[in-house]
Order: structure tokens, then C-alpha cells, then sequence
């Protein structure tokens, strides 16, 4: 029950978030259309807005995707292994990720912290925002892949469309 409420806190946040994220970017993309076309004149953020917006909306929603089992996964492999060695699989490939996670977590804190002090031409912050989207969304990641591998189904049951077959993002 635990990982099914941990499983639905954090896709109901990414869920929300990319909401939030993908409107701002809609208007901040539309306002500059219309203001350059119909205008002629160019918002001086225009250009560095909207990319730190869209760098924020791959890595959450790359977070959302796999907590949907939405990312590519190639199953030939494991469905070719004899039946004794899948779930041995699942766990190698599970603890793979979450290791990949955890050193992106580290490593992207590590460069954010190094290059955020500089700033943008055009917006008054720093670019540590952009920097800090990769360790986020990868420390997003964790969570549904050790939910993934304690209960391949937990993070599937009532939640996926009835359009996909069910099935782990772990395979």
C-alpha cells in the first residue's frame, strides 16, 4: 500500500508540474509569435525562456513516462533468456538504473554547482535552474524504479489505459 501511495504522490506531482510547465511554455512561445509577427518587436527573453522551460519538461517528463512504462524497453532479450533468469534480469537491470540515477543525481548537482553561478543574458537568474532540471528529474526516477522492483504491478494497477498491454517499465 505504502509504494502504491509513493507511486501515486510522485506522478500526480510530475503530472501537475508538466501541466504548470508546458502552459507557461505554450504562452511564453505564443506571446512571442504574435508579438514578433504582429508587432514587430521581440521580447529580449524570448529565445532563453522557453529553452529552460523545455529542458524542465524532458527531464520531468522523462520521470513521467517511465512511471507510465511509456520508455523503450527491449524485451526480446528478456524474453529470450530462460524463465529462471528473467526476474534475476529485472533486478540487474532495476539496480542498473537506479545506479545510473544516483550517479546523474551526483554528478548533475556536482556540474550545476560549478556552472550555475553563471547568469542569463536576457532573464535575471541563474543558470543553475537549467542545470538542476537533469538531477531532478533523474532523482524523479528512482522512486518508480524501486517501485518497479519490489512490485512489478503496483505502479501499473488502475492507472494505465486499457489501450496498453500491462507490464513493468522493468520488463
Amino acid at each position: 500500500m505504502f509504494l502504491k501511495r509513493l507511486h501515486r504522490a510522485v506522478t500526480v506531482a510530475v503530472d501537475w508540474t508538466l501541466i504548470l510547465l508546458m502552459s507557461v511554455l505554450f504562452f511564453a512561445v505564443l506571446s512571442q509569435v504574435i508579438a514578433r509577427y504582429l508587432f514587430r518587436f521581440s521580447f529580449a527573453w524570448s529565445e532563453e525562456f522557453p529553452t529552460l522551460l523545455f529542458v524542465w519538461v524532458a527531464y520531468i517528463g522523462a520521470a513521467g513516462a517511465l512511471s507510465e512504462g511509456r520508455h523503450l524497453a527491449l524485451l526480446f532479450i528478456r524474453d529470450a533468456a530462460p524463465a529462471m533468469f528473467r526476474e534475476v534480469m529485472r533486478w540487474m537491470v532495476g539496480a542498473a538504473l537506479v545506479a545510473f540515477f544516483l550517479l546523474i543525481v551526483v554528478l548533475g548537482y556536482q556540474l550545476s554547482s560549478q556552472l550555475g553561478y553563471r547568469a542569463y543574458s536576457t532573464l535575471p537568474i541563474s543558470k543553475i535552474w537549467l542545470f538542476l532540471a537533469v538531477p531532478v528529474g533523474c532523482l524523479l526516477m528512482i522512486p518508480v524504479v524501486i517501485v518497479n522492483l519490489v512490485n512489478p504491478r503496483v505502479s501499473l494497477e488502475d492507472e494505465r489505459p486499457p489501450d496498453l498491454p500491462q507490464q513493468s517499465v522493468l520488463g
